[in-house]
C-alpha cells in the first residue's frame, strides 16, 4: 500500500510540474511577443537575487493598488495565507535557472555575457543589413531595419489564487543603454494570460 501511494504521489507532482512548467512558457512567450515582437531575444538562465527580493518586499507589502488608468477597479489585497504561500515560492524559486527546454527558439546565456550577447548580434545585424544593400535586397533590408537584440532577465512567475494570477518580475533590455522594466500581476482569463496589475514599471 505504501509502494501505490508513493507512485500516486509522484504522478501528481509530476504532473502538477509539467502544467506549471507549460504554464510558464505561455506566459514567457506572450511578454516576450509584446515587448520584443518575439523575435531575435534571449533569456537570462539565472536570474539575480535581487529581482526575487524586490518581489519579496512588494508581496511583504500585501496591498496592490492600480496606478495607471488601464488598471482601474483590479487592486489586490493579499490574505496572510497567501502571502505566506507567495513567499515561499520566491524562496523555492530563487536558485532556479531557466532550460533550454522553456522557449528553445530564445536562447539563454548568463548574466555576464550580456554585454558581449549585444555586441555579437549588432555585428550580426549590421552584415545582414550590408550584404542586403549590396545585392540590393530590398525586403530583407526593410525587413530588419528596425530589427534589435533583446535580452530578457524574467523570474520564474509566482502563482496564487488556485493558479488563477501570478506575478512576475521582468527587465528587458534592448541593447546596453535602453530597455524596460516592469513587475506585474497577470490573470488567467478564459484560457489566456492577461496583464491585470501593473505593480511597478519604467524605461530607461
Amino acid at each position: 500500500m505504501k509502494q501505490i501511494a508513493l507512485i500516486i504521489l509522484i504522478f501528481f507532482f509530476s504532473i502538477n510540474s509539467y502544467g506549471q512548467a507549460s504554464q510558464d512558457s505561455t506566459l514567457l512567450e506572450k511578454i516576450i511577443k509584446e515587448m520584443a515582437g518575439g523575435e531575435n531575444a534571449a533569456m537570462v538562465k539565472n536570474v539575480p537575487a535581487g529581482c526575487w527580493d524586490k518581489l519579496g518586499v512588494i508581496v511583504k507589502n500585501g496591498t496592490w493598488r492600480a496606478f495607471r488608468k488601464y488598471d482601474k477597479g483590479h487592486d489586490i489585497i493579499l490574505t496572510e495565507k497567501e502571502k505566506g504561500n507567495l513567499l515561499d515560492q520566491i524562496k523555492q524559486n530563487k536558485p532556479f535557472k531557466w532550460s533550454n527546454k522553456v522557449l528553445p527558439r530564445f536562447i539563454k546565456i548568463e548574466a555576464d555575457s550580456m554585454e558581449s550577447y549585444f555586441i555579437s548580434e549588432n555585428k550580426r545585424h549590421d552584415d545582414l543589413m550590408k550584404d542586403a544593400l549590396l545585392n540590393k535586397d530590398t525586403a530583407t533590408f526593410y525587413k530588419n531595419k528596425y530589427v534589435h537584440p533583446w535580452v530578457f532577465t524574467i523570474t520564474k512567475p509566482v502563482y496564487f489564487r488556485d493558479n488563477s494570477f501570478c506575478l512576475i518580475n521582468i527587465i528587458a533590455l534592448c541593447g546596453t543603454s535602453c530597455g524596460r522594466s516592469e513587475i506585474a500581476v497577470y490573470k488567467m482569463e478564459e484560457g489566456n494570460w492577461m496583464r491585470w496589475l501593473v505593480l511597478e514599471a519604467g524605461d530607461y
